[in-house]
């Protein structure tokens, strides 16, 4: 098991980050659960990221002085990178099958260099003679089988509904943009509740007449552009938001 660092507010990140990792990477049950898991824990990191990058983004050229001094402040977010392989050397130290599982993880929702690094860190522990999870070398990017957009004046709303298709489990992925920025992200796999979504996409309008088929091959594309907005979740939708951000990140690569 992965040791954390001791209580306080000045212990590492990366450590608790890595303990909780592997707990949650050991309940799942599924390579969809397992993303889950680590995108719910690296995404704080990688939203808090972003809305640093935008806050700077928003001050340059508007005001020089005061985006001097957010760049010089101590209250920086951590950096998601220099984090995320912090928690990759952790993992890669640890015997525990689980953490090698979050490697697996790591390998497929991380930032680029953090992908090689986890893969790295993965294959010198499965080498070593620690089994992989059933769902380990396909987790990650599964190809999009459908995907389906659509607006809504009444509201400015404007959705993308992307199905997948991992190990023969499907899911559909949400991403809702308003006024050019990141309103909500959603994700859908209750067997019913697919169900109902993927029937109302497959037949008809969810609720505007406006909804088109979107070729699959244009969906990594969407995401990604998805992505390069800045953040604008309410006090509703910015738990989803921050939990699945890594997620569709992941599933920006994937192509059908």
């Amino acid at each position: 098991m992965v040791a954390p660092a001791a209580d306080d507010d000045d212990a590492p990140l990366a450590p608790l980050l890595a303990a909780a990792l592997v707990v949650g990477v050991g309940r799942a049950r599924t390579g969809l659960d397992a993303e889950l898991e680590v995108s719910g824990l690296l995404g704080p990191v990688a939203v808090a990221a972003a809305a640093h990058r935008d806050l700077l983004a928003a001050l340059e050229g508007v005001d020089d002085e005061e985006a001097g001094r957010t760049r010089d402040r101590g209250d920086a977010p951590p950096d998601e990178r220099t984090t995320t392989l912090d928690v990759v050397e952790v993992l890669g130290a640890s015997a525990h099958p689980d953490a090698l599982a979050a490697l697996r993880v790591l390998a497929a929702v991380g930032l680029p260099d953090v992908r090689d690094a986890a893969a790295d860190a993965a294959d010198r522990l499965s080498a070593s003679g620690l089994a992989d999870r059933p769902w380990a070398r396909t987790v990650g990017a599964p190809p999009a089988q459908g995907a389906w957009a659509w607006s809504d004046d009444e509201t400015g709303l404007d959705s993308l509904a992307v199905l997948y298709a991992e190990r023969g489990r499907e899911h559909v992925l949400l991403v809702v943009t308003r006024d050019g920025a990141v309103a909500d992200l959603g994700l859908v796999s209750d067997r019913r509740r697919l169900d109902d979504v993927l029937t109302s996409l497959r037949t008809a309008s969810p609720g505007t007449p406006d909804t088109v088929r979107v070729p699959v091959e244009e969906v990594p594309e969407r995401l990604d552009r998805a992505l390069a907005l800045p953040l604008a979740a309410s006090d509703e939708t910015v738990e989803d938001v921050t939990a699945l951000w890594p997620l569709v990140r992941a599933r920006a690569r994937a192509v059908g």
